[in-house]
């Protein structure tokens, strides 16, 4: 029966098969000879066998000629008079979606017909994956199919079969053959369209509970943050120029970063800013926070990422959940440990960047080097630094009252300012008035709201919260100094474009 490809089709998402660019025709490589099959009728003899065996089975499980609906697991994979096989078995759930998408490829571009494999009266079982934000695929879950690969030679041509089955908690997918030669070239073949079909390379990815979700890329430069030039000629040469030098490679596979400072500082902005600037390298970048290893273990996490996503850039928020020192915490500081270590052994280069508010809580061996190569401390802005972020934010020239406070108990940060512009706005429209003049206002609002950030207790809400609960004082950053600024108000430009 000829194999019946998907089409589905919905409003609300965008749709689309899993049948796009074929695979290079010179995709294989074969370490060993193929033996050829020069002669159609062998090959069309070996198809016949197949195509015998299945209408054998499909009518013993047939009851007064009507096909039967009960689920079982039929093995097509002895239709050679001579045969060898291979299983593949995925147990990650991201993974099984990876290989239900190469498995669907592989049957459109080289199947002669499919069946179900659960029950061969039936056409094969279909379900829908993510391939990118707001984009669902239509792949092949449950199936059959003869294949018939013409090699790279275009002269030897290779019969096979494929199955693939979804189990409770595995996604397994068998090949057979009739020589191990024609077996590794199939493999082989399904290996390349599993990479060259990779939907996860060069996305904006974040690792949920549930597995890899597609995120949208923010759109945010270095500029928005405003860091101090030490900040930017560690990202430079720590991630960009990493990234691209082959050479760097050749000594490590991993540099990892540690941002950490008090909170507002501009830590997260900065990390969002070097997605954007990598998304348009075609580099994937992946958030994991401690909602990731609700489900998964840190070691299969990196596995799967070792496998499918590097070169990459991973981006640890709040790092002092899961890495605090383990005289304090039960937590997986075991665990992060070993695949800090391990991914100097990885094929292709990593980036990791941890953001925290609470570097004194981390554990020793977590911050040392060769672990985290670098430790960055992002400090409170100064008044030039808080002026250009009130002039990128609004394009207007910043008022007077926009200033860093002396006292180290009053300061404000790049929150406080982003929460000002977006207050001084609304009241504008309010009042219909201009936004500068509604800034004064806006000042006043968020002192009102918010106890401003202090180098001793971070964020509060009261003063008198803090003198009820002593212990929730702690030294978090040294005093700010005005050496600490990227460009003065009339700066425009990337830092990583001048």
């Amino acid at each position: 029966m000829p194999m019946k490809k998907i089409r589905v089709t919905s409003k609300e998402l965008s749709i689309q098969r899993a049948n796009f660019n074929p695979c290079p025709p010179d995709d294989v490589n074969d370490t060993q000879p193929i033996k050829p099959i020069n002669e159609v009728d062998d090959i069309e003899t070996t198809i016949d066998a197949l195509r015998k065996k299945r209408a054998e089975i499909i009518k013993n499980m047939s009851e007064d000629g009507e096909p039967s609906n009960r689920c079982q697991v039929i093995d097509m994979t002895d239709g050679f008079k001579e045969h060898f096989g291979t299983e593949k078995e995925y147990s990650f759930p991201s993974e099984q979606s990876l290989a239900k998408y190469a498995v669907t490829k592989m049957t459109n571009q080289f199947g002669i017909d499919a069946r179900n494999s659960k029950n061969f009266s039936l056409p094969p079982s279909h379900c829908t994956i993510a391939t990118d934000v707001n984009q669902q695929t239509v792949v092949y879950e449950d199936i059959t199919a003869n294949l018939k690969i013409k090699l790279s030679d275009r002269k030897t041509t290779i019969v096979g079969t494929i199955q693939a089955i979804q189990m409770r908690y595995t996604y397994n997918v068998v090949f057979a053959a009739e020589s191990k030669e024609a077996l590794l070239a199939i493999e082989n073949k399904y290996m390349k369209i599993l990479e060259y079909n990779n939907y996860f390379q060069g996305k904006t990815l974040r690792f949920s509970s549930n597995g890899v979700v597609f995120i949208p890329c923010p759109h945010i430069s270095l500029r928005d943050a405003v860091l101090p030039p030490k900040i930017i000629a560690e990202y430079k040469l720590n991630v960009l120029d990493f990234l691209d030098n082959v050479k760097y490679h050749e000594i490590t596979k991993k540099r990892a970063l540690l941002l950490y400072g008090p909170p507002g500082g501009g830590k997260t902005t900065s990390l969002k800013a070097l997605f954007s600037l990598l998304r348009k390298k075609n580099i994937t970048c992946m958030y994991l926070t401690d909602d990731t290893f609700k489900k998964h273990s840190l070691e299969s996490i990196f596995d799967f990422i070792n496998k499918y996503l590097a070169p990459c850039c991973i981006g640890f928020e709040d790092i002092d959940l899961i890495g605090e020192d383990r005289r304090n915490s039960r937590g997986i500081i075991g665990s992060l440990l070993s695949v800090l270590n391990g991914v100097e052994d990885y094929q292709k280069p990593v980036i990791i960047v941890g953001t925290t508010n609470r570097a004194d809580i981390l554990d020793d061996a977590v911050t040392r080097p060769c672990r985290f190569d670098r430790k960055l401390f992002i400090d409170f802005p100064t008044t030039q630094a808080l002026r250009q972020m009130f002039k990128n934010l609004t394009g207007l020239t910043p008022p007077e009252v926009i200033k860093q406070s002396d006292d180290n108990n009053n300061k404000l940060t790049g929150a406080h300012i982003k929460e000002i512009c977006n207050t001084a706005k609304i009241l504008a429209i309010h009042k219909g008035a201009n936004i500068i003049d509604c800034v004064e206002e806006a000042v006043a609002v968020i002192k009102e709201s918010f106890y401003l950030a202090s180098t001793i207790t971070g964020f509060g809400t009261s003063k008198n919260y803090q003198e009820e609960h002593p212990g929730y004082s702690r030294e978090i950053a040294p005093p700010c100094t005005e050496d600490s600024v990227l460009c003065d108000e009339t700066c425009d430009d990337d830092p990583f474009e001048r």
